[in-house]
């Protein structure tokens, strides 16, 4: 029989987690991996344990289950959450232990033409996912970032695109292409019609959970009307339907899954016989790449508002 999971202990990882405004993403990998840590250590209370325990279950991920070195990275990271963040102790053995080092990798880049016949099978596909693709490949934003956007994030007038504190918590601003201009005011007609829908049917306001740097601050969210029901502050690309908010489980408008672009990226490459990886990471990667051919430094696709 499994031991049982102490619930007040994983409540406050929870709430530490949300606290601190960590992705749903990272807050369900954290509670795994604790999950996984505690079942292995007898159902004990992880303030019981030694630095033995840590150490051989770190031992056994890497040498019995044989995990990938950014699976371990993970659970090392964890565990240090857990005991810094929400035990607040101070576990030494977690500071000297070496995380285990990611073998650096070409990165894999696809050809202009690659690139232009999977857009076109997107296309047709679905024009929402196609749209995001270009994005990528035309400006080096991380999908995440793509499919966060929010309506006050595009500047056409400045032909900016501003990424609201990236993976490294800062802004940035990358060149909004000429290109897509057209594209993403039909987009931002399509949301707008969607919004308009939310607020007649009375749908709780958008919220940013998937990435905690979208989130509303507090105060804002509670003005009257709140800033999460305007405009402004809607998604460029919205889900169809309403879901379940991962967090409060309430009915509202998310942004597109990124597992749904993933999927139709990889489906659109395999049409078009790429064989190269199919992460939407690649096309990040490819924007870089060609800007280089071009003779452009890789640091154009960032610039100041007006510079």
């Amino acid at each position: 029989m499994t031991p049982p999971i102490p619930t007040p202990l994983l409540d406050q990882t929870r709430q530490r987690l949300r606290d601190l405004h960590r992705s749903a993403s990272t807050e369900k990998l954290y509670l795994y991996w604790i999950r996984f840590f505690i079942r292995w250590s007898g159902a004990r209370h992880p303030q019981e344990l030694e630095t033995a325990n840590l150490e051989g279950f770190l031992n056994m991920l890497a040498n019995e289950r044989q995990l990938s070195t950014p699976t371990q990275k993970q659970a090392l990271s964890a565990l240090q959450f857990l005991y810094q963040e929400v035990l607040a102790l101070d576990m030494p053995c977690l500071h000297n232990l070496a995380r285990p080092k990611v073998q650096a990798r070409m990165p894999c880049v696809l050809t202009a033409h690659e690139v232009s016949s999977a857009l076109a099978v997107l296309d047709e596909l679905n024009p929402q996912h196609g749209l995001m693709a270009k994005l990528l490949y035309g400006t080096g934003m991380r999908i995440t970032e793509a499919a966060r956007l929010r309506v006050k994030d595009l500047d056409f007038d400045q032909g900016a695109i501003v990424i609201r504190q990236d993976r490294s918590s800062k802004e940035r601003l990358v060149m909004l292409p000429n290109s897509l201009r057209s594209a993403l005011e039909a987009q931002l007609q399509y949301s707008q019609a969607l919004w308009l829908a939310d607020r007649e049917a009375g749908v709780v306001g958008v919220a940013g959970v998937e990435m905690p740097t979208q989130k509303l601050p507090t105060g804002f969210a509670q003005q009257d009307p709140p800033l999460s029901e305007s405009w402004p502050w809607f998604w460029v690309f919205p889900l169809a339907t309403l879901t379940a908010d991962p967090h409060s489980k309430v009915l509202r408008r998310q942004p597109v899954y990124v597992q749904t672009f993933r999927r139709a990226l990889a489906s659109a490459l395999r049409r078009v016989g790429v064989t190269k990886p199919d992460n939407p990471h690649t096309l990040r990667h490819t924007f870089a790449a060609h800007l280089l051919q071009r003779g452009r430094n890789n640091n154009t696709r960032c610039r100041a508002v007006g510079g």
